[in-house]
């Protein structure tokens, strides 16, 4: 089974042609980023919005079924790792290299896995293990195609949805709209709901994570991590709130000028 085959995703010649399209055009737009944006621009923003979605969803598919096969070698894997990313490139590294490195893991996280892999642990059939190989390399590639797609989103966002980047920036902003669906979906989206956007089931490290849980994408921002930690909660829900509110304003398009933004910051 070849990656392609573990993705629809990537056995799609629209999405394919569409990636072509967005390469091409990304490097123009950063160096380029105007306030408007034609008609098919706007298309091929909801489109990129749909499509990182999608990748998404298949790629939660995916490391569900490659754990579902590799917790017969190491159960313990997915409550150490559980971004999903870096579970694919976990079992990869592990499968490959006789002495596995996990440079992308947190210091807890790499001396938890290492004492795991120094303990005796079933070995996958021959089957099962090209099956994880060809699975976790369908994750990488479909986590690089939703960063390209997050690129070129972000460098639209200033015309897609000023007032919302005007609040919470242009990287948390195309995060927030591309994981939403795009900005028509996530303006009717409840407060609590926006909240969560990009929240990971996260392992128990230590006092104050259940908070961060749900943090979502609004837990990397400055302005959250430079906010006393017992206040930081109560800022993440007034941030969903005004989110609703600019996502509302900029998917209506009744205020371009970002000034709205501005406003309700």
């Amino acid at each position: 089974m070849a990656a392609t085959s573990a993705s629809a995703l990537l056995r799609d010649s629209k999405f394919l042609e569409h990636l072509r399209v967005v390469d091409q055009l990304i490097s123009h737009k950063l160096e380029n980023q105007s306030l408007q944006l034609s008609e098919e621009e706007h298309q091929l923003v909801g489109r990129s919005n749909e499509y990182v979605a999608t990748s998404t969803r298949e790629i939660s598919a995916i490391v569900k079924f490659v754990r579902g096969i590799y917790c017969k070698k190491l159960p313990e894997l997915e409550n150490i790792v559980t971004n999903e990313v870096d579970y694919a490139s976990c079992v990869t590294e592990i499968e490959l290299n006789p002495q596995p490195k996990f440079p992308n893991l947190s210091p807890h996280q790499a001396i938890s896995l290492a004492i795991v892999l120094s303990t005796p642990h079933s070995k996958l059939s021959e089957k099962d293990a090209q099956q994880v190989l060809e699975c976790c390399q369908a994750v990488r590639t479909l986590h690089q195609h939703k960063n390209l797609l997050l690129m070129y989103v972000e460098s639209c966002m200033h015309a897609v949805a000023p007032n919302l980047c005007r609040l919470v920036g242009s990287a948390v902003a195309s995060k927030l709209i591309s994981t939403a669906g795009g900005i028509n979906k996530l303006s009717v989206m409840p407060a609590c709901n926006i909240q969560v956007l990009g929240s990971e089931r996260t392992p128990n490290l230590g006092v104050g994570t259940m908070g961060r849980n749900h943090m979502g994408f609004f837990g990397g921002m400055k302005m959250v991590q430079d906010a006393p930690a017992k206040h930081q909660v109560q800022l993440v829900r007034m941030l969903s709130t005004n989110v609703a509110k600019c996502a509302r304003v900029d998917a209506l398009r009744t205020c371009p000028s970002g000034n709205e933004g501005d406003r309700i910051r």
